[in-house]
């Protein structure tokens, strides 16, 4: 049964992106559907952002459903949606919890956004030096968002001893990545 949902999901990307068949968004949700209720995390995180796309009206359902079994990138959809508002209730403690969880699992993206939401204090309580341990992290990975808010840091002395070279090593390391 796994390799049946296995080949669903591969198939909801083929009709999904075009890929050795005509691109067919209402044939790729079907197929992600058949492959999330079998449990693929892959297929169930893909139908969440087709529903967050405007694509369907399930996101929430499925990026928790693939967050619960430890999809970092379902974690991070789920945490933007809980943070705007988007399907669900506006949720900041719950939004950083799950970045908590995906940043933990070693996601660039979301030890960048946990380490944002440290800075400015949504959905938990504002601590530089927290902040800084994970923009560091995920600056280290290449986050463009995370170095130019660990430049930032250093420019203004926020959760480290200020460093006028630093800051502008990381804020150029951004910068080039078109930040």
């Amino acid at each position: 049964a796994e390799g049946h949902a296995r080949a669903s999901y591969c198939l909801g990307n083929a009709h999904a992106y075009g890929v050795g068949v005509d691109q067919d968004d209402a044939r790729a949700a079907s197929y992600y559907e058949v492959a999330a209720a079998a449990g693929v995390p892959e297929a169930q995180s893909n139908l969440g952002l087709f529903y967050a796309q405007g694509r369907g009206a399930k996101a929430a359902y499925y990026y928790d459903k693939a967050a619960s079994q430890g999809d970092a990138n379902a974690m991070c959809n789920l945490a933007t949606m809980h943070s705007r508002g988007i399907g669900v209730a506006r949720d900041d403690a719950k939004a950083t919890a799950l970045l908590r969880r995906a940043a933990d699992a070693g996601h660039r993206d979301g030890a960048a956004m946990l380490g944002s939401r440290y800075l400015t204090g949504a959905g938990c309580a504002q601590d530089y030096g927290e902040a800084v341990k994970w923009l560091r992290i995920a600056a280290d990975k290449g986050s463009a968002d995370a170095q130019f808010n660990l430049g930032l840091s250093y420019h203004l002395g926020n959760g480290v001893a200020k460093d006028p070279a630093l800051a502008l090593d990381w804020i150029k390391k951004a910068a080039r990545q078109g930040h």
